[in-house]
């Protein structure tokens, strides 16, 4: 039994299916503050990953960032309601409006469920009609709801969202599907499944297990990180605390000190002499497009380096070790590492020890 179509009225929400997309400026930065904005009209219970997907009615534009969300918000609060926050949240994030249907737009906010209920009523926003009028045949929201739950039915005709997506792609075989990704910084998005990507190790400390000292001194790192990427790293991983079994930590101003200005100076396109930039192949302003990632188990550090100029944060203790670490990384928007480890690097040794 399906939920009943209503003009309006003040129906159950258990769950509304927000769906996200991006396709101007820093397309996951854009989701990740409509996200944001979406926790303060209710809880977001759950969130799909990222999928990269070609314009389908515009296709003169670039490709969008997709996502999808299970909102729980007030039974008290309307469907029109809601339709008036994601418009208020689209304005509050820069889309104007002004734009051509299906064109460029910095975020779009969609309903595309809401429980078990039908809705079909004008609005002064425009017309809502929920499930979504074109959901089945749209691979990217019925993609990042499968990721929600496969088993989502939809009210009117039964099927499940799993059951949708599958149909939609036996009708678009000729269609690249959606590809998840992972967006690393604004001009690099990586295709996740597609190929190995290869992360070169700086580590800037005198006493790392491989290579502690080697590039301890500023110079030397930035010279280790452009021959790195001139050999085709995909990112720099910058570490300024050792890990090796039995290490003492250092405080958190030493790490500053070592990690930031290395940070800083890759950054600087005037950092690194124009003939072996020449001889490596490198271009003036490769330490502007570097992606760098910061191996650290401090948020601190971790919001100073991306702060510098990171992109990234790999933290070997999955936030363990620091219990803000991923409410920071969260709201600094950047890719966040979980390693694993089992004490800090004193102990870890002790302890890697397991059952199974």
């Amino acid at each position: 039994m399906f939920g009943p179509k209503v003009a309006e009225g003040r129906i159950r929400m258990p769950s509304a299916y927000i769906c996200l997309g991006s396709n101007l400026g820093h397309r996951a930065r854009h989701i990740g503050a409509a996200l944001r904005e979406l926790g303060k009209i209710g809880r977001v219970a759950a969130v799909s990953q990222l999928y990269q997907t070609a314009p389908q009615l515009v296709t003169e534009q670039p490709d969008f960032l997709n996502a999808a969300c299970e909102l729980h918000v007030a039974e008290s609060l309307r469907p029109t309601e809601l339709l008036h926050e994601l418009k208020r949240i689209e304005r509050s994030l820069g889309r104007d409006g002004t734009g051509r249907r299906y064109g460029p737009r910095v975020i779009d906010l969609d309903i595309a469920l809401l429980g078990d209920s039908s809705v079909d009523t004008p609005s002064s926003v425009g017309p809502l009609r929920i499930p979504h009028a074109a959901m089945a045949e749209r691979s990217f929201v019925l993609k990042p709801l499968c990721d929600l739950d496969p088993g989502i039915r939809h009210p009117e005709n039964g099927a499940t969202v799993s059951e949708l997506y599958s149909r939609l792609r036996a009708r678009e075989a000729d269609l690249a599907p959606p590809q998840r990704v992972l967006p690393v910084r604004e001009d690099a998005t990586w295709p996740l499944g597609a190929r190995t990507y290869v992360m070169g190790i700086l580590n800037v400390t005198p006493d790392s297990f491989s290579d502690g000292g080697v590039h301890y001194s500023q110079h030397a790192a930035v010279e280790a990180a452009a021959a790195m990427y001139a050999a085709g790293a995909d990112v720099l991983d910058i570490g300024a605390e050792s890990t090796r079994p039995g290490a003492a930590r250092v405080s958190e101003e030493e790490e500053l000190s070592r990690l930031v200005p290395v940070v800083r100076a890759i950054r600087d396109a005037t950092s690194w002499p124009g003939t072996k930039r020449g001889r490596l192949g490198l271009s003036a302003d490769w330490g502007r497009h570097v992606p760098i990632s910061v191996d650290t188990s401090r948020a601190a550090v971790a919001e100073a380096a991306v702060a510098a100029g990171a992109d990234m944060v790999n933290d070997i203790s999955a936030g363990a070790l620091d219990g803000t670490m991923l409410e920071t990384v969260a709201a600094l928007d950047v890719p966040l590492v979980l390693m694993h480890t089992r004490g800090d690097a004193a102990s870890m040794a002790a302890r890697a020890i397991y059952a199974d």
